[in-house]
């Protein structure tokens, strides 16, 4: 069945899970996602969303990062990109010329991630799973728009995790601008 709303949300309350989710939406710019972190889609299929502007993930989709690879190429015009994904056992892999916003929900070391995505602004790091849907916003300064990664961290910052970000940013090579939120000991709603 195919369908022309522009916008979905969906959100899976049922103790079973959801076995898979394949949408037929030409139109649809932007798509909110959530499943079961036990019992999460096995396949998700977007392949007709072309229009795809906006795509937030929470839960469990994809096992490897060749599965979010290959997923994340059908979408040519994704600008805003927001991932939760519980069980991921690799890797991650984001290659994506359009792509101006990705925000990572993850508990992975920043070692695991690789970019491919000329056109980034803003890369936000969030190392706890408080996945709440947020707006995508990019700060406009003073003149041109320059790069940036926010890393909100809940562990205690010490020298080794200093080290990996001084690593991670020479490996990506792209932010101009690094903000750091330290979240150690504070309470995560």
């Amino acid at each position: 069945m195919s369908f022309y709303f522009k916008k979905l949300r969906f959100s899976d309350n049922n103790e079973e899970g959801v076995e898979s989710i394949d949408i037929e939406a030409p139109n649809l710019c932007e798509c909110f996602l959530t499943v079961r972190e036990w019992g999460g889609a096995t396949s998700t299929t977007l392949g007709s969303c072309k229009q795809l502007r906006t795509l937030y993930l929470n839960g469990s989709f994809f096992l490897t990062s060749t599965e979010f690879y290959d997923f994340l190429s059908n979408f040519p015009f994704l600008e805003n990109l927001s991932l939760c994904i519980d069980n991921r056992h690799d890797s991650l892999a984001v290659s994506s010329p359009s792509l101006r916003n990705f925000w990572l929900y993850d508990d992975c070391d920043l070692e695991e991630i690789e970019f491919n995505t000329s056109n980034l602004l803003l890369f936000k790091y969030i190392n706890a799973w408080d996945c709440g849907i947020g707006g995508f916003a990019i700060k406009i300064g003073s003149g041109e728009l320059k790069t940036c990664m926010e890393c909100h961290n809940i562990y205690k910052v010490d020298t080794l995790w200093l080290l990996k970000i001084s690593q991670f940013l020479q490996k990506a090579n792209s932010f101009k601008i690094l903000r750091l939120i330290n979240l150690y000991g504070r309470v995560i709603a």
